[in-house]
């Protein structure tokens, strides 16, 4: 049987964590440092200059915000006993899933920013699932809804930025 709530304090945190970085951009502009620090592998940057450590801070910052308030109020109730930097590795899985991603995408040749379907819909899931069974076993199952409620998502916040002229393309 799936417990519906364990996923969804699974991927709240790391969903949060992926969708602050871009809006971190307009708050700290100067704070771009990337992660791979300009460096190269293979000829190719390792993960590029989106990813960056004023990504990795404010998600990582915004999942266990978002984590510690819900916590007090929700998780309690739902007699979930989860440490309380729960939110924090949740928001590194999700955007070390990210990064791993754009390690990968670099290699295959996808500049950095194109859209790489289905990869960029669901590596933070991916990257979420491991951390996550460190707290608790996944079952196939519960990874799988995981993958497709998470791509799910991302679609949907995609084409609502779209629509509200925050995101250049649908996907």
């Amino acid at each position: 049987m799936i417990d519906w709530v364990k996923l969804f304090w699974i991927m709240l945190p790391a969903g949060i964590a992926n969708m602050v970085p871009p809006m971190a951009v307009k708050i700290w502009p100067k704070w771009n440092i990337p992660i791979d620090m300009g460096k190269s592998w293979d000829g190719k940057r390792i993960f590029g200059d989106h990813k960056t450590i004023r990504g990795f801070v404010t998600g990582i910052l915004a999942a266990e915000i978002i984590f510690l308030i819900l916590k007090g109020v929700v998780i309690r109730e739902a007699n979930y006993p989860l440490p309380w930097y729960f939110g924090a590795a949740m928001g590194l899985g999700g955007l070390g899933g990210d990064a791993i991603k754009s390690f990968f995408k670099r290699r295959a040749g996808v500049a950095s920013g194109v859209s790489w379907f289905p990869w960029d819909q669901i590596d933070w899931i991916v990257g979420v699932i491991p951390i996550s069974t460190i707290w608790r076993l996944l079952s196939l199952k519960e990874m799988a809804v995981l993958l497709l409620a998470g791509m799910a998502l991302h679609l949907l916040f995609k084409v609502l930025g779209y629509l509200l002229r925050l995101n250049n393309t649908i996907i």
